[in-house]
């Protein structure tokens, strides 16, 4: 390689390593911005409805009901489990807008079990917080 080629190769070299050094500089404090924050899930659920999620902070697939239900197995979802494609122990976030009392979640059909209290208005983000993830599997009211 000649001197030439040399010399004006590390010239391309030095200017590329500097044009990178350069934009690798940390931002003057005016410029710098605070890191963005994602604020939990937010719960869109109707009135007169509890809904759950699959996930907490009211992510992933929603459900919905507006009276009792004995059995969550009856109602499809698809999210919850290859094998038993259904509701039942599959919520992990809850809302209750009901439009007067109280929903009571049953860890087992039939309204048998532990049972969680949730008020009119009183939401979940995440229902491990409760002991009660992937617990439900019926509902009433009042």
């Amino acid at each position: 390689m000649s001197t030439r080629t040399f010399t004006a190769l590390a010239a391309v070299t030095a200017l590329a390593l500097g044009g990178l050094l350069a934009g690798a500089a940390p931002a003057s404090a005016a410029e710098r911005s605070a890191p963005e924050v994602r604020p939990a899930g937010t719960p869109n659920c109707d009135a007169g409805d509890v809904c759950f999620w699959v996930d907490a902070d009211y992510e992933g697939p929603r459900g919905r009901f507006s009276g009792a239900n004995p059995d969550w197995t009856q109602f499809s979802q698809p999210a919850c489990s290859f094998f038993r494609p259904n509701w039942n122990d599959c919520a992990s976030s809850v809302v209750n807008r009901g439009r007067n009392c109280t929903v009571h979640l049953y860890e087992n059909a039939n309204y048998l079990g532990q049972r969680l209290s949730i008020k009119r208005g009183e939401k979940f983000p995440d229902l491990s917080d409760q002991n009660f993830n992937d617990m439900a599997s019926s509902n009433n009211w009042c």
